[in-house]
């Protein structure tokens, strides 16, 4: 007879079945009480002592972003739980670079958000080109470095631009298969700021000129020491400041190597000081070919002594000052400009301050010091195009404020020429408060270039306290303008999408203050009492910097229009404007044919009542 179920079994196999699961449910509960254990020593450790670390510059603006959106249902308040932890975390600082170092040598990846390409290069996710559909939104920023260079020009200071172009550009060759990024916007961006007449320095040409020289590290995110090389030689040609070769006082040779352990490395978790110092994980690495050597450039006078930017001697005048990021301190740059140019280099930057960071606190002290040559260097990459490009602008603006801004005012005009105010900000006294004060402003007819040359001057008293004026326009668009106490009038530039669009904007004040407004009035930099009438067969005039062609047409048009520039030589400057702005005056700024002459002006589809090229008003120090 079969044994029942129910009976016990005398087999010893049943007996050694229950004390292995008894050792297994005992070993998974020690697993269990070891992991709570560390867990609860980790936490404490870092809630007792956490790490003082945070992010700078686009990285902290992402990271107020993604708090700001964050929930628990879809897992991102999870992910930004996470990322607060490596940065803050002491406990994981002392185990994740050793980890972080061994996940690299073994599978050559350690985050999403850095990309391995070929030959042991990284890419940092989200900081590479754009599709050329986003060049309206480019256009935001590059209409704002316009009116920072016409502020500029105002006040006798020249500005070169020198965008750096990102990584992934200059290095596609190096990218992973499967990563093609966009180039057409890059181009865009650097002709638009040039139409504009803002000296651009292309470096991304510059830098596929010379492909054998490695423009940037193999794992970092700014130039290598070639690449500031190459970029120091492009500001002293734009500047006219070239040394010819048999005049130079220095000599910029190669002096050995480095490892290349840049910030991508850190970014992914590795300890670079210890890269750099040697030992195993540097070992490691370099066996796996993960890390390697880059070149090291020194600046050295004829003794053969090491020089760095502040030896070069020079008037202070004949100094350039360069305002930058942290590319502006990177692998010698400064070294290298003072070389090339043989000037003293005043350099100020901030790392993590974005493209305006070092430029305001310099501005803070005032532009009567400044040098005739200002260098402004910033990373041009996505972060341009998206949020709110130069969102610090205002603050920039309030230190050039009022400069060589005229009423708009022509033969025939009249004080208050076409423009109309719409809205609670009209003229009289008006008690502020955290609710702006609104107000649009309308110029029907003006079509103009976005460039600062056209603006709206507030004048009035603001008592108890200070105020800020918003402009409005898309969110990502907005401008924000300090009203300080005791400041008679604020210009609001004309830097939107649209060359003929309304200007709307509110005046608040979180101290309470009171505006008592006395005039909005349209105005312009532009100097009419030398302005020249352009006539068929009018010999060449030469094209002054900040000069515009400005022109009234007969009778308002049914269709689109083209005015078509010529220049002595060179190519033509061509501007159409769309039939429904209804325009009637035009101001277009000839950037383009900046020191060119002008030879005569092609007008199709309409016929002008006038036709003057009107120069900026004379530089005031």
């Amino acid at each position: 007879m079969s044994r029942s179920s129910t009976t016990s079994s005398d087999d010893p196999a049943d007996g050694r079945v229950v004390a292995l699961g008894g050792i297994r449910r005992g070993w998974a509960f020690g697993v269990a009480a070891l992991f709570g254990l560390v867990c609860m020593v980790t936490g404490l450790v870092d809630l007792v002592a956490p790490l003082d670390v945070h992010p700078l510059g686009i990285e902290a603006d992402e990271l107020a972003r993604r708090r700001a959106a964050a929930n628990v249902w879809d897992g991102s308040w999870a992910r930004l739980f996470e990322d607060d932890r490596r940065w803050q975390s002491r406990a994981r600082f002392a185990v994740l670079p050793t980890w972080a170092t061994v996940l690299l040598a073994a599978t050559g990846e350690g985050r999403l958000d850095v990309v391995a390409g070929k030959d042991g290069y990284l890419f940092q996710a989200g900081l590479g080109g754009w599709p050329v559909d986003r060049e309206a939104a480019a256009d935001g920023a590059v209409s704002r470095i316009a009116v920072i260079a016409r502020r500029l020009r105002a006040v006798d200071v020249r500005l070169v631009v020198l965008p750096v172009p990102p990584k992934v550009l200059v290095c596609p060759e190096s990218l992973p298969d499967h990563v093609n990024p966009p180039t057409g916007a890059h181009r865009v961006f650097v002709e638009a700021l040039r139409a504009r007449g803002v000296e651009t320095i292309d470096l991304l040409a510059a830098f596929q000129a010379r492909p054998e020289r490695h423009a940037f590290w193999r794992t970092d995110t700014h130039w290598s020491a070639d690449g500031a090389a190459i970029a120091a030689e492009e500001v002293a040609k734009a500047t006219g400041t070239l040394v010819p070769t048999g005049e130079a006082r220095t000599r910029l040779v190669r002096d050995g190597a480095m490892a290349d352990a840049g910030n991508l490395l850190q970014r992914m978790g590795c300890r670079t000081d210890r890269l750099h110092a040697g030992g195993v994980e540097r070992w490691l690495l370099e066996v796996t070919g993960r890390l390697r050597q880059g070149a090291v450039l020194r600046v050295r006078d004829e003794s053969g002594r090491d020089l760095d930017d502040r030896d070069l001697a020079g008037p202070p005048d004949a100094s350039i000052v360069l305002f930058g990021t942290s590319f502006t301190e990177a692998s010698g740059f400064k070294a290298c400009l003072g070389h090339f140019s043989g000037r003293r280099i005043r350099a100020e930057s901030m790392q993590g301050g974005g493209a305006l960071g070092a430029f305001r606190r310099r501005l803070r002290r005032g532009v009567r010091h400044l040098p005739r040559i200002v260098v402004w260097e910033f990373p041009l990459h996505r972060p341009m195009v998206r949020a709110s490009p130069l969102a610090k602008l205002g603050d920039l603006l309030q230190h050039l404020r009022g400069v060589a801004y005229r009423p708009m005012l022509l033969a025939g005009d009249t004080p208050d020429r076409g423009i109309g105010v719409w809205g609670a900000l009209t003229p009289g006294q008006h008690a502020l408060g955290t609710t702006p004060i609104t107000a649009t402003v309308r110029v029907p007819g003006l079509f103009h270039s976005r460039d600062g040359t056209v603006g709206v001057r507030l004048t009035g008293a603001m008592t108890g306290g200070a105020g800020e004026i918003v402009v409005y326009g898309e969110p990502s668009r907005r401008i924000r303008l300090p009203w300080a106490a005791g400041v008679p009038s604020v210009v609001v530039p004309f830097c939107g999408l649209g060359g003929t669009e309304a200007l709307t904007f509110g005046v608040h004040s979180a101290t309470g203050a009171t505006l008592d407004l006395t005039r909005v009035e349209l105005v312009w930099d532009l100097d009419p009492g030398r302005a020249l009438t352009v006539v068929s067969g009018t010999p060449p005039m030469p094209v002054a910097d900040g000069a515009a062609l400005v022109i009234d047409v007969a009778a308002a048009p049914d269709r689109d229009l083209t005015v078509i520039a010529h220049a002595d030589r060179g190519p033509s400057m061509t501007t159409r404007i769309p039939a429904a702005a209804g325009s009637r005056r035009l101001v277009l700024s000839l950037g383009e044919l900046r020191g060119r002459n002008l030879k005569g002006v092609r007008l199709v589809g309409f016929e002008a009542a006038s036709l003057r090229m009107v120069p900026p008003r004379p530089p005031i120090r």
